[in-house]
């Protein structure tokens, strides 16, 4: 080390510190909490692979011992090289530029669906499927069986505005059961295509640098699920104040993504039911995360 270490930029949630070396920079990451070490090897597989494919993605530096990270008892930590590069989603952009970023946001998504179709990683994530034919992880008998655990500990909530959320999840949890089990029995026989989808991707995720790479970082959500699934977390974060839903961000993502990896007629048609079930198992998922 031959600097003072500083904050990743919009990193400071998750503690990222970028660290000045002899050489260079790296970034010294450490992972959530939840994520246990075969989670964290399924994506450094997933990175690893990446690497080899030549696609725009952090580089591991694993350590001289071959380790690719290590645990301590604050964490469980890995190093990156440092990528220099502009990230915009919090700057002022014109809209024919903020499009043109868009459009090609969406090229890299499809690029990243299909360099890692059919590829399997290491390790387990607790996201996702356990395979290309397989369930998934986390079933429906799973999510019943939590839904009910958080049905107990919410009744016990005393605050009035969190109890006033609290019993509406548990008057509406049957519905909304009913519904998740209902839509993932529906597509789970479609047949959609699955690949390793990143889970967060967006501007936000994005590093832009000078020579005209796009970068794509963070990878703690990405697993083995269908394609749709990562544009449905995409595009719903497509707003406008005036709107609601800014459809020509939406346009230009979707001509972006159609150029690389064109979505067929019998898989868009299915769009509106994996939106709906992103939606319901988000609620268990968010309602979880409430108490841990």
């Amino acid at each position: 080390m031959v600097g003072k270490p500083y904050n990743l930029a919009l990193s400071r949630r998750t503690g990222n510190v970028v660290i000045p070396v002899t050489g260079g920079k790296v970034v010294l990451k450490r992972y959530r909490d939840h994520l246990q070490s075969d989670g964290i090897q399924y994506i450094h597989s997933i990175l690893a692979r990446l690497f080899e494919l030549s696609f725009p993605a952090p580089k591991l530096i694993p350590a001289s011992s071959g380790e690719d990270f290590i645990s301590a008892q604050s964490g469980r930590y890995a190093v990156f090289e440092f990528v220099n590069g502009r990230n915009h989603s919090l700057d002022y952009i014109f809209s024919s530029d903020r499009y043109k970023l868009i459009h090609a946001s969406g090229k890299i998504l499809a690029t990243y669906h299909k360099v890692l179709n059919g590829f399997q990683p290491k390790g387990t994530h607790h996201l996702g499927f356990l395979s290309y034919t397989g369930g998934w992880q986390r079933d429906s008998i799973w999510f019943t069986n939590k839904a009910h655990e958080l049905i107990e500990k919410s009744s016990a909530i005393s605050n009035n505005e969190e109890k006033t959320i609290a019993d509406f999840l548990i008057e509406h949890s049957e519905k909304i059961l009913d519904d998740f089990k209902r839509l993932d029995e529906k597509l789970q026989n479609a047949h959609l295509l699955r690949t390793i989808v990143h889970g967060d991707f967006g501007l936000h995720n994005l590093i832009f640098k000078k020579d005209g790479k796009i970068i794509l970082t963070d990878y703690e959500t990405t697993r083995l699920e269908w394609r749709l699934s990562d544009l449905v977390i995409t595009l719903s974060r497509s707003r406008s104040p005036e709107t609601m839903v800014h459809f020509e961000t939406i346009r230009q993502f979707l001509l972006g993504y159609q150029d690389v990896y064109p979505i067929p007629a019998q898989e868009w048609q299915y769009l509106p039911d994996v939106w709906q079930f992103i939606k319901l198992r988000s609620i268990f998922i968010s309602w979880n995360l409430y108490f841990e």
